[in-house]
């Protein structure tokens, strides 16, 4: 096992010294298969010996690539053509030096610009009599909607549903976010506004109750004064959350906030109990968007009043905080207000919000989500989940209802992105599904170097995804076979659901029995094979935490669902291995 983590060490830092020169022979492969085409002959002039570090030539290519996906084409399979070539550029990471500063740049004023607009939008919902707000009657059907949907307010319900999430807190960040290293953090991050719900929610979780309270240090007194006492030694008071920028193509970048920890911990359980509420009275589940693709393809079809798609242009940057006002009850809203964020630091300075929220906040997507769905209800869309449908940002409504909401979308703040919004034509998109006259030309994306031995596997197992993308990558995905060695080329049958563990193939398929890395087994009667599998790292660390505050950590993190074999891993470190299969 040794022998093989140092060859596969050796051939990764192999792959990531030629890792752009495998995407240029990628891309000319791809450009001279289809090469009757006008604007792939483009594509393959500007790739053809091209120096990646250039970044005249990286931001003509990208220019291109931009162009080319916003143009209508005459066929499904001439539309795939194209924007699959464009697909493998306009994310891909150029090592081209102040092209991140670039994007940044443009990110921090793409911000900014729409926290104006939801200044001037705050300004307008703010005088009951202003002439730019949406009719009165469609915000009486949205503030009803969105009663019905989220119910009654039981604030124990929420509590009881408050957790950690993985992801980075102020304070907690790096590699080691797990729920151990955020409970055991000596400085749990609270804004002002959320401290005593957070104090509360903690209370309400016995393991934390335990955490605060030593049971020697408390003979005698009142428990409940003294895990106060301690919740106020551990919280640490912030008056903001933190906006960083992270890859959304080559060129653009998205805003995302790092989140105060017990802001995030509220935000949980207000998170799971909107979605409930989403779910049982809305129809929308948000843990399934497949419906939002076969309404896609039915509305590609354009028969009868047949369905359309709208995409918004940073639709959770664009929520002003006095639309929400004006539309939630009462006492959700002072909740919501209470448990995120209302001012942000950026770059080293402060900043009062004008929205309500920010991805990274816990409950914006389920917000975002009832926001639009009451949008669709109000201007007379039907039924959720049979004549409208929302997923977060990715809206679908019927043809009759489209121009209505559109400028409703509009009254209430929110930008229409009219090169991604289609109400007419063959195509349509929502929620990673791309149809065009009803059939699937959803391209493969990429947006990393193709600089390892599981990136490369990953990469060619994408192609599999539909019928489409099978055949375009034909002439090429031995290509990706061959960069591998053949001691380290592991194969597996078709049916199998690996992504970067091993090459999927035919199970017939010369590739596949002939493997060096396949047998079969009399026991099992059946084939096995091996894949390369990936643990995570566990994080071994106390923080300085005592035997028993680790181990009521542990404890905590088997109640709530935690791996066994690692409740606590760290992010980004992880141990590759390879492991035999078998089944089917």
């Amino acid at each position: 096992m040794k022998n093989c983590r140092r060859q596969l060490q050796l051939t990764n830092a192999k792959l990531r010294a030629r890792a752009h020169d495998s995407h240029r022979a990628l891309l000319l492969q791809c450009c001279r298969v289809h090469n009757g085409l006008e604007d792939v002959a483009a594509i393959e002039s500007i790739v053809q010996g091209m120096d990646y570090t250039d970044s005249v030539a990286v931001n003509k290519l990208l220019a291109l690539a931009d162009s080319l996906v916003d143009t209508k084409y005459s066929t499904a399979v001439t539309h795939y053509t194209v924007n699959q070539l464009c697909a493998l550029i306009r994310k891909y990471p150029y090592p081209v030096r102040g092209l991140n500063e670039a994007a940044e740049e443009r990110a921090v004023s793409k911000f900014m610009k729409y926290e104006d607009s939801c200044a001037r939008i705050n300004e307008i919902y703010s005088d009951p009599h202003h002439p730019m707000r949406a009719p009165e009657d469609l915000l009486h059907r949205m503030r009803s909607y969105i009663a019905y949907v989220m119910g009654d307010l039981s604030l124990s319900q929420i509590f009881d549903k408050c957790n950690f999430g993985p992801g980075a807190s102020l304070g907690v960040h790096g590699n080691a976010t797990n729920v151990k290293r955020k409970l055991l953090s000596n400085r749990w991050s609270v804004s002002a506004k959320a401290y005593d719900y957070a104090r509360i929610a903690l209370k309400q979780n016995i393991q934390i109750v335990e955490l605060l309270v030593d049971p020697g240090d408390a003979a005698g007194y009142d428990i409940s004064e003294v895990f106060d006492k301690g919740f106020r030694v551990r919280s640490h008071v912030v008056n903001n959350n933190n906006v960083i920028f992270v890859p959304k193509t080559t060129l653009t970048r998205r805003s995302i906030a790092v989140e105060p920890l017990l802001n995030g911990f509220l935000q949980k359980g207000i998170d799971e109990t909107m979605r409930y509420g989403l779910m049982t009275r809305a129809n929308i589940d948000l843990s399934d968007q497949s419906m939002n693709s076969v309404m896609a393809r039915e509305g590609s079809l354009n028969q009868g009043n047949f369905f359309c798609t709208i995409d918004l242009s940073s639709a959770s940057d664009s929520i002003a905080s006095q639309v929400v006002k004006e539309l939630l009850p009462f006492d959700w809203f002072y909740l919501l207000d209470r448990a995120r964020s209302s001012s942000y630091t950026m770059r080293g300075k402060q900043y009062a919000y004008h929205k309500f929220c920010s991805m990274g906040n816990g409950f914006c997507f389920p917000l975002q989500t009832l926001l639009f769905a009451a949008a669709s209800f109000a201007v007379g869309g039907g039924v959720s989940g049979v004549d409208f449908r929302v997923y977060g940002d990715d809206i679908i409504i019927r043809r009759d209802s489209f121009e209505p909401l559109v400028a409703l979308l509009v009254q209430l703040g929110f930008d229409i992105n009219r090169s991604k919004t289609f109400s007419s034509g063959p195509f349509r998109e929502s929620c990673g599904g791309d149809f065009y006259l009803g059939a699937d030309v959803r391209p493969v994306y990429l947006d990393y170097a193709l600089d390892s031995v599981s990136s490369i596997i990953k990469f060619h197992n994408s192609w599999l995804r539909s019928d489409i993308c099978k055949c375009f990558s034909d002439p090429f995905r031995h290509i990706l076979t061959e960069m591998v060695p053949k001691d380290l080329r592991l194969v597996a049958p078709d049916y199998s659901d690996v992504t970067d563990q091993a090459f999927r193939v035919p199970k017939s398929s010369h590739e596949y029995l002939s493997s060096m890395h396949t047998s079969f087994s009399r026991r099992l009667w059946c084939t096995r094979w091996k894949e390369f599998v990936t643990t995570p790292i566990s994080d071994r660390n106390k923080y300085g935490a005592s035997e028993r505050e680790h181990g009521i950590a542990v404890l905590y993190a088997a109640l709530s669902g935690a791996d066994s074999q690692s409740p606590f891993a760290y992010r980004r470190k992880t141990r590759t291995n390879i492991r035999t299969v078998a089944y089917g």
